[in-house]
């Protein structure tokens, strides 16, 4: 019966191993494919555009904190109560940027005190034959978001996606419009590259700063039509697969010791049903043009579950099986 016993928990072992393989797979290639997908073009300080900020009324450059900055940096405050407010400030120019891809943004951090009427972000690219065309931050949530009530520090995406008969711009400006005032502060904005494909708003690397700060769960989840970014994708799977992974090894230890037959192998059988949801969603994720990184977790997590809990239930169920025939030899 010891021996027994210990080939059931080495069971439940090999059970926790291939959950957390697959977790640490997950986690892995998604902050792979993050670092492979984006390129830094060129980082603005606004310490070095002192000649654009004398010329933005209201505007004056300070040091500070900055989530996701290491130590402090230069930040730009614009204050439209001191000035008229006018339709945009133009707070940037980029000329002539070297974009190796088609895909390309602006990024940043911002915070904001309650403008009485909404404002937004918007990013212009420039092109050789004087063509202009934006890109606002107009949405409701996310990292697209509007300048609307009050905010921390949350982080900002304004995304072009180029065309092959346009080729790449001669400029890109960016502009804070605020019709009512308000007051509007930035950290360093990046001009990042992204592989052909991806979804400029949900790609950045994950860091303990950005998982506890509440603005970047907002950034990951429903944006652009999508249930959630890739960045948010690889969270997802490593905290289900974690998950997964502790129950399957509570569950296995009772079992293995011949305890709680209903709740173990009940268990089981509720994680293999949850498995089989996540891969029910996943075809249907992908029925409606989901990304990939939305339709490969649920489908991965959704098959592992499914594997792993109903080949250790059936382990499970025949070592129950065995303690009670064992018990029912003694009795008799």
């Amino acid at each position: 019966m010891r021996t027994e016993g210990r080939a059931m928990t080495v069971g439940g072992g090999v059970c926790v191993t291939v959950v957390g393989v697959a977790l640490a797979g997950m986690m892995v290639m998604g902050g792979a494919g993050d670092a492979a997908a984006r390129e830094t073009v060129t980082v603005v300080s606004w310490g070095e555009q002192s000649a654009r900020v004398a010329s933005i009324p209201g505007a004056s450059v300070a040091p500070g904190d900055v989530p996701g900055e290491t130590g402090p940096v230069e930040i730009l405050r614009v204050d439209a109560e001191q000035s008229p407010a006018e339709a945009a400030v133009k707070l940037l120019g980029i000329a002539s940027p070297r974009l190796p891809t088609m895909s390309y943004a602006l990024e940043g951090m911002i915070r904001y005190q309650q403008p009485p009427i909404p404002g937004f972000l918007q990013m212009w690219s420039v092109f050789e034959d004087g063509s202009r065309y934006f890109t606002k931050g107009m949405a409701d949530s996310g990292p697209l978001a509007r300048i609307a009530g009050a905010s921390e520090w949350r982080r900002y995406v304004l995304p072009f996606y180029l065309s092959a008969e346009s080729g790449a711009p001669s400029a890109v400006e960016m502009e804070v419009v605020l019709p009512g005032g308000g007051h509007v502060e930035l950290g360093p904005v990046r001009l990042v590259a992204f592989a052909g494909g991806e979804d400029p708003p949900g790609v950045a690397g994950v860091g303990a700063g950005r998982l506890a700060d509440l603005s970047w769960w907002r950034a990951q989840f429903f944006v652009g039509g999508q249930w959630w970014t890739p960045e948010g994708g690889g969270v997802v799977g490593g905290l289900a697969g974690s998950l997964l992974g502790i129950i399957c090894s509570i569950l296995g230890a009772l079992g293995a010791r011949g305890k709680a037959r209903g709740l173990v192998l009940g268990g089981m059988r509720a994680m293999a049903a949850m498995g089989l949801l996540a891969m029910t969603a996943g075809v249907a994720g992908y029925a409606v043009g989901q990304a990939a990184a939305v339709v490969y977790t649920l489908l991965l997590l959704g098959v592992i579950a499914v594997a792993v809990c109903l080949s250790t239930c059936a382990r499970l169920r025949r070592r129950y099986e065995e303690l009670e025939l064992r018990r029912l030899q003694v009795m008799g």
